[in-house]
C-alpha cells in the first residue's frame, strides 16, 4: 500500500528526473556551441540522457522509479 510519502517521494523523484532531462538538453547545447567535434560522441554514447540509458540491461534512475512504481501497483492489486 502506498503511504502519503512514498506518493510525495515518486513525485520528488519524476521532478528530479525533469531536472536531469532539462540540464541535459542544456549540457548538449553547450557542446554543440563551444566543443562541435565532442557533439557526435556525446549523441553516440547517450551521455546527455541523464537518469536514462538505452541499453535495457543499465539501472539507471529512471528504471529505479519504473520497478518502485511497479511494486507499488502490484501490492495494491494484491491488496484488493
Amino acid at each position: 500500500m502506498k503511504t502519503q510519502e512514498q506518493h510525495n517521494g515518486l513525485i520528488e523523484l519524476h521532478e528530479i528526473i525533469e531536472k536531469l532531462d532539462q540540464l541535459g538538453h542544456e549540457a548538449r547545447e553547450i557542446i554543440k556551441e563551444h566543443f562541435p567535434n565532442s557533439l557526435s560522441k556525446g549523441d553516440a554514447y547517450g551521455v546527455f540522457d541523464m537518469g536514462y540509458s538505452t541499453n535495457q540491461y543499465d539501472n539507471t534512475l529512471y528504471t529505479i522509479i519504473e520497478d518502485i512504481e511497479l511494486t507499488i501497483k502490484e501490492e495494491q492489486d494484491y491488496d484488493n
